[in-house]
């Protein structure tokens, strides 16, 4: 379950000197304070969502929102909020995603090389992940290598998704009889992508 909405955090309060409350009339009680609003997602803040703030007199506690300022308030107040800076951390979400991102696309280059190294010197206990022409997956896994020839055994059983292929990689389901396949037709059924990844 994806748990989302908005918060706000206290950025700065100020005290507005010779200005008198609309409300009580009293001078030097009222003063105005901040709040920088950001979206969240699972309560890490990700973005900010700008700034809003609110007068409030420290005598007769009537709190106003900005919309409802007199002018003299809201003057004050956009030239206090506009030199207030957004916390870096609003941001915070962002950067996590960024990195969940660079690690994901990193990962996926690596194992690209990975796979082609592995294509390139097979080895006995490789397994081969493949996609077969009616659609479904299975593996093969490599038994013996000479020369230019690699000898596999093919899994007894296909599935129909590519992420579940680990549910049928079980030694017991590696029987039945041994193919020689050419190193050279390897590196094509790679290449077209009918061997997906390699897991050694």
């Amino acid at each position: 379950m994806l748990i989302y909405g908005s918060n706000s955090s206290h950025l700065k309060s100020e005290h507005l000197t010779e200005i008198s409350c609309p409300h009580c009339g009293n001078k030097d009680t009222v003063a105005i304070s901040v709040h920088g609003k950001y979206a969240h997602v699972f309560w890490i803040p990700t973005f900010p969502l700008g700034k809003q703030g609110v007068s409030y007199c420290q005598h007769c506690k009537q709190t106003l929102e900005e919309k409802e300022m007199p002018e003299t308030f809201k003057a004050a107040f956009k030239g206090f909020k506009s030199n207030l800076k957004t916390p870096f951390w609003h941001f915070s979400g962002l950067l996590v995603i960024a990195l969940i991102v660079g690690f994901v696309v990193f990962s996926s280059s690596q194992d690209s090389k990975n796979n082609q190294i592995y294509i390139d010197n097979p080895q006995v206990g490789d397994v081969y992940e493949l996609r077969e022409e009616n659609g479904s997956y299975s593996l093969a896994k490599v038994t013996d290598v000479v020369n230019d020839s690699v000898y596999v055994v093919f899994n007894q059983y296909e599935i129909d998704r590519s992420s579940k292929l680990y549910t049928i990689n079980k030694k017991e389901n590696f029987q039945g009889d041994e193919y020689s396949v050419h190193h050279s037709y390897l590196q094509e059924l790679f290449n077209e992508g009918d061997i997906m990844g390699v897991e050694r």
